[in-house]
């Protein structure tokens, strides 16, 4: 019962400063709030969409590195140059993004690695055979950055599998960079909605608060002031009912005129009717 009262209150208050605004204000309002909700729903649709096709492009490149290095390491694999194989790891490992790589055999054991050392942990993937043979994909933490890791098959994971990762803040900020002039635009395009919808919003308010001048004098006796709004529309026409109703009331005064008692021509014909009463 309390939430609902504060509720009626707030929606009254709301409702009774909304009717003690201007007509402006309310017309601007208007446009600039459609104007908001709309762009509000065009950056999230965008942003969205945008986020996913960069994500797959992401994903496609890695797996293109990934696919690559393993078609590289198949023949080191199977003469055993782990010499080779390390530099072609490490020369994967320099891509720009790149966080780390390493290739092991069919069983699991790394058999070469861009870390250095000893082989972390942590990105040991205890897989089966079967995901072994097939391309996958895994989010993980690695030195309290997250990673998208990518790995492939080699040789249909009769000789090993390579794996290839990606730190994903730099996804996210390459995903920023492209998102940023979109945003941008449509941002550019909601300030000039705005400035339009103001100025549209001044170019119908104008004429009316011209007419409700008009009014006022014509509520002071002065009916020599014509309308003077010249407009094919819905305005015009309340111009040209506003311009008839005032020559209409010019005309009535006009001709009450003569009726009025104080007026030289009845004034005039009873001077002449006392002038007769006296001879």
């Amino acid at each position: 019962m309390i939430q609902s009262s504060l509720l009626s209150n707030i929606a009254a208050s709301i409702s009774k400063r909304w009717r003690g605004t201007s007509l402006t204000w309310k017309i601007t309002g208007g446009f600039v709030g459609t104007l908001l909700i709309f762009g509000v729903l065009v950056i999230t649709i965008v942003s969205h969409l945008t986020k996913g096709l960069l994500h797959e492009q992401i994903n496609h490149r890695t797996l293109a590195l990934a696919t690559n290095l393993g078609d590289a390491a198949a023949g080191q694999i199977t003469t055993k140059n782990l010499l080779v194989l390390h530099v072609l790891v490490a020369k994967y490992a320099l891509q720009e993004g790149v966080a780390y790589a390493f290739i092991e055999d069919r069983n699991g054991k790394i058999l070469s690695h861009s870390l250095g050392g000893k082989f972390p942990a942590e990105l040991q993937a205890e897989a089966t055979l079967g995901e072994r043979t097939q391309v996958g994909r895994r989010n993980l933490i690695f030195r309290s950055r997250p990673v998208y890791e990518t790995h492939v098959p080699i040789l249909a994971g009769q000789i090993g599998t390579a794996h290839v990762s990606i730190w994903e803040d730099i996804v996210e900020a390459e995903i920023q960079r492209a998102l940023a002039p979109i945003i941008g635009l449509i941002g550019l395009l909601l300030l000039v909605g705005v400035i339009v919808s103001w100025r549209l919003s001044q170019q119908i308010v104008r004429p009316i608060i011209r007419l409700r001048s008009i009014a006022d004098i014509m509520s002071k006796g002065n009916l020599d002031t014509p309308v003077g709004i010249d407009s094919d529309d819905e305005i015009g026409e309340l111009a040209l009912s506003i311009e008839r109703m005032r020559t209409s009331l010019k005309a009535a005064m006009f001709r009450l005129r003569p009726a009025n008692p104080g007026s030289p021509l009845i004034h005039e014909k009873g001077e002449e009717k006392n002038e007769q009463a006296t001879a």
